[in-house]
């Protein structure tokens, strides 16, 4: 008995030169390289947005919780509560301490805590004006390289190559690049 041979899975190249082969092999490896990249800035992006602001934008924010505190304190009420005996929650209880600390040692508790701060600080420190800037930028490069990306992923379903999208594409851009093709 003559066995069969196993069929030969058409995958749309068959009938293509030797060239268009070699090109699309070319293309290929263009694409890896599109998608490693535009994952590096991705990465590069998160840690961006992470990176601590410098500790002069910080200490305002700082000082403004410590004074916030400060100014809900109120000294008659605590003192001369209505009801003593109904007990408030632990978080309540803590709050009012910390206000009263806040209150009578505010200046004190900025200094040791801005001490403190400047001794623990993170070196690398991006400024917002900076972050907004680099964040935006790195946006625009993420977008463009994932059109061209699309882009090639198109070029090649024309030549019956079938390729697996990112899954964290930009559906902007997915659309964007269908809706320019299907123009052409």
């Amino acid at each position: 008995m003559k066995k069969e041979q196993p069929k030969k899975i058409d995958v749309g190249l068959a009938d293509l030169g030797r060239q268009t082969k070699d090109t699309i092999k070319k293309v290929m490896g263009n694409l890896a390289g599109i998608r490693e990249t535009v994952e590096k800035k991705k990465g590069y992006h998160q840690h961006r947005e992470r990176i601590w602001p410098p500790l002069v934008e910080a200490l305002p924010a700082v000082e403004s919780r410590i004074r916030g505190y400060a100014a809900q304190y109120d000294i008659f009420n605590f003192i001369h509560d209505g009801n003593p005996v109904i007990a408030e929650s632990i978080d309540r209880k803590m709050d009012r301490v910390l206000e009263f600390i806040c209150c009578v040692l505010g200046d004190e508790v900025l200094k040791n805590i801005a001490t403190k701060l400047r001794e623990s600080w993170p070196k690398e420190t991006l400024a917002a004006a900076d972050r907004a800037a680099s964040l935006a930028a790195l946006a625009a490069e993420i977008r463009e390289l994932e059109t061209e990306e699309e882009l090639i992923c198109c070029q090649l379903e024309e030549f019956g190559v079938t390729i697996d999208r990112r899954p964290d594409l930009s559906p902007e851009v997915f659309l964007e690049v269908r809706e320019e093709d299907e123009k052409n």
